[in-house]
């Protein structure tokens, strides 16, 4: 990891510039140990009101006792890519969603 807690503590506590909220976003947070997710707890107790701080975790590695538990703290939010049986009618959904028309040999 790139970065440390402390430092990510640090962004997510300073105080937005020219705007009402603060987004900080933390990429690759599967590479914490659970010592790292510990060193978040105090933030996550007492977080700043104006920050929204998101954790992207690419592969579903929130096993337990390998991550803090963010549950008790906020939300988590998983994301599924469409599998490859699905894609076509994913495209033909946002398409639709969008009053676009899209040919099936386009698709």
């Amino acid at each position: 990891m790139d970065v440390e807690p402390s430092q990510i503590i640090q962004s997510a506590r300073t105080i937005p510039f020219m705007a009402k909220n603060r987004l900080v976003i933390v990429k690759e947070a599967e590479k914490f140990g659970s010592s790292d997710w510990k060193k978040f707890e105090p933030y996550f107790k007492s977080p700043s009101t104006s920050t929204y701080l998101v954790f992207l975790i690419e592969k579903n590695n929130l096993k337990k006792g390998n991550t803090y538990n963010l549950n008790n703290f906020g939300k988590i939010i998983q994301f599924y890519s469409p599998k490859a049986n699905e894609l076509g009618l994913w495209i033909k959904f946002f398409a639709n969603k969008y009053e676009k028309n899209i040919s099936s040999q386009a698709i």
